[in-house]
Parts: C-alpha cells; sequence; structure tokens
C-alpha cells in the first residue's frame, strides 16, 4: 500500500464511521480532517498526511465534548480494519486515524 491508496481507503472507512455516527442518533460535523501546513498537531501527526481527523459530535442540537459520546463510535471504527485506531486510548477520543503499519510504522 502507498499513501494514495491509504488516503483512498481512509475516505471510503470515513463515510462509514459519519454513517454510524448518525445512526446513533448523533449529528457529525468534521472539525480537523487534514493539515497541510504541518502546525497545530504533534510532530509526525497523521492530519498531515491526510489520514487522520478530528469529528464532532452534536446530539438534538448540543455539543457533545464527553469521551463517553465517542466510545460506542471509536469502537466501531476500530472494527472497521487493524489499521483504524481511535483517540480514546491517549484521552482524545474525538481522533480517527487510519495507519497502515507499513506505510506509518506504528503511528496513530
Amino acid at each position: 500500500m502507498n499513501l494514495r491508496e491509504a488516503r483512498v481507503r481512509f475516505t471510503e472507512l470515513s463515510v462509514l464511521l459519519i454513517a454510524k455516527a448518525k445512526e446513533l442518533g448523533y449529528e457529525p460535523a468534521w472539525d480537523e480532517v487534514t493539515q497541510h501546513q504541518n502546525k497545530g498537531h504533534m510532530e509526525g501527526s497523521l492530519h498531515y498526511s491526510g489520514c487522520a481527523l478530528d469529528l464532532i459530535l452534536y446530539k438534538n442540537g448540543n455539543y457533545c465534548p464527553e469521551e463517553k459520546d465517542y466510545k460506542e463510535l471509536g469502537e466501531y471504527w476500530e472494527s472497521l480494519d487493524p489499521d483504524c485506531k481511535n483517540g480514546r486510548s491517549w484521552n482524545d477520543a474525538n481522533h480517527f486515524s487510519y495507519a497502515p503499519i507499513e506505510i506509518f510504522g506504528g503511528r496513530k
């Protein structure tokens, strides 16, 4: 797999993520999808490679900032592909990334 293929796969999986969020009763909105300016995220962030996004959830018009709001969605994301990672494990539950090891060497 190369970076182009990873970015395409990430985009395809992201569509499923949005559909699942809606199925769970949320109104999902992109926050940070990609950052090609290499600023605003930690060095080496997958946002800079186009393989990470931050998602904001609303329910009944209200912002849902709690990690618990992202739990089921994060578990779903990680079930889609072994290379799908959710930021729950490092206190960034609204972070969703796709990180094939052959390209990113285990980054999240």
